[in-house]
């Protein structure tokens, strides 16, 4: 098991993808944003990030762009990569497990 921290999840097709939790323009919490046309929607302000790269919407070019860490589904369960969630600096309450060694 990992440090906490706070991470959304998102499946798309047969795709997976591995977030921070909170926006980094408010810090809202983004597992209350929605999914459209392959991008991320902020609940507080609206603006997207793209689940490919992260990168936010045109608008918003003093917000940085959505970490991403490399995530994979395994026998049934989403399996995030621990070395790059390692650097991200905990922000909440959710536990993170490494599944890479199962």
């Amino acid at each position: 098991m990992l440090e906490s921290h706070a991470l959304v999840l998102a499946r798309r097709g047969d795709a997976v993808y591995a977030f921070q939790g909170t926006c980094p323009h408010e810090k809202a919490d983004l597992s209350h944003g929605r999914i459209e046309d392959d991008r991320l929607i902020c609940p507080r302000h609206l603006a997207s990030f793209s689940l490919s790269d992260g990168a936010v919407s045109a608008g918003w070019k003093n917000v940085p762009a959505l970490k991403l860490y490399p995530a994979r589904i395994q026998d049934d369960d989403i399996a995030v990569d621990a070395t790059a969630v390692e650097s991200n600096p905990p922000g909440g309450s959710r536990k993170i497990w490494d599944l890479s060694n199962r």
